[in-house]
């Protein structure tokens, strides 16, 4: 690389990473370290998903493209969950437009090494022509592969103006998405999310979200997004997927995407608070708020499948647009 070249590159990384809120320990901000710390030296090994990008699909899908499609619903999904897939396909996802913009669900899903999942699988991608399946194993460790995975998928295979990216258990309202979407017009490089502020990363072995000091040195995480939900554009997704070719990868998801990846691509987080419904307590939801707000947001699975029960009713509530 020559030296103007390497300058250029130089002043783009610390300009993307400039732009993106401080996170301060002891005074200092760490934000250009959290950078340094990600950015694969020449001597490291590259991972063949995140960096290579050595995606190969043994099940796929032609929802999105033909370019008419307005926002794709991008669901990362467990091989197994074929009853939660349903659930989706019966409700939001049977929503094919709404106010003349096109919507479709896609689900991703990774390798499986019983053959009566992938059979099940299979039939699946016969009938419903929305399953994309990529080469690497399907485990919790490995949702960061699944998430490039997706940029992939989107990169190469899609053409729709927004993105909205979800975990297959939560649920949505496609109508007040697509009016948030007309209201807003979010633009560039951008990604409205449930920002989660400040803390610290989980230390301890025995939780799911366990975060080593070799995968994160740092005692404090910048604000991130909360993984269950993201909005995003084309433009974001594809900066992001470049920049994941050269950034170490991490097992947490949601930090490797909205921290890492969002930091060098200079991608703008904002919170969409807005739209959420939060699962109450006691696990009622009323219809009203359902209908008003576009996501649920049960952060410790209390609800479950409860909000898809009223998807009938705000269906037929919005069935005339």
């Amino acid at each position: 690389m020559s030296s103007s070249i390497a300058a250029t590159t130089s002043q783009k990384t610390n300009s993307t990473t400039a732009s993106f809120p401080p996170t301060f320990v002891r005074g200092k901000d760490i934000t250009p370290l959290i950078s340094e710390f990600f950015q694969l030296k020449t001597n490291e090994t590259k991972d063949d998903f995140v960096n290579l990008h050595r995606y190969k699909f043994s099940l796929d899908s032609k929802r999105c493209r033909s370019g008419s499609t307005f926002l794709v619903i991008i669901v990362h999904s467990a091989p197994g969950n074929t009853q939660k897939r349903n659930l989706i396909r019966k409700t939001f996802g049977s929503t094919g437009s709404y106010k003349n913009r096109n919507i479709t669900v896609v689900f991703m899903i990774a390798a499986v090494k019983q053959q009566q999942t992938q059979t099940v699988l299979q039939y699946e991608s016969q009938r419903y022509g929305d399953i994309v399946q990529g080469n690497f194993p399907d485990t919790y460790e490995d949702l960061v592969r699944k998430h490039i995975m997706a940029m992939h998928w989107f990169k190469y295979r899609c053409k729709a103006k927004y993105i909205l990216k979800l975990d297959d258990d939560t649920f949505v309202n496609p109508y007040r998405i697509i009016d948030h979407i007309l209201k807003t017009r979010p633009q560039g490089l951008t990604m409205e999310c449930k920002v989660s502020p400040h803390q610290r990363p989980q230390r301890d072995k025995k939780s799911k979200w366990h975060t080593t000091e070799s995968e994160y040195p740092f005692s404090v995480l910048p604000p991130y997004c909360l993984g269950f939900a993201y909005l995003t554009t084309p433009e974001s997704w594809a900066a992001m997927y470049k920049v994941s070719e050269t950034n170490r990868r991490m097992n947490m998801e949601d930090l490797y995407v909205s921290i890492v990846l969002a930091m060098k691509a200079g991608v703008q987080r904002t919170d969409f608070s807005n739209i959420l419904v939060e699962c109450p307590r006691n696990k009622t939801f009323y219809y009203t708020e359902l209908n008003r707000k576009a996501i649920v947001i049960d952060q410790r699975g209390h609800c479950g499948s409860i909000p898809f029960r009223h998807w009938r009713q705000i269906q037929h509530d919005n069935e005339r647009f």
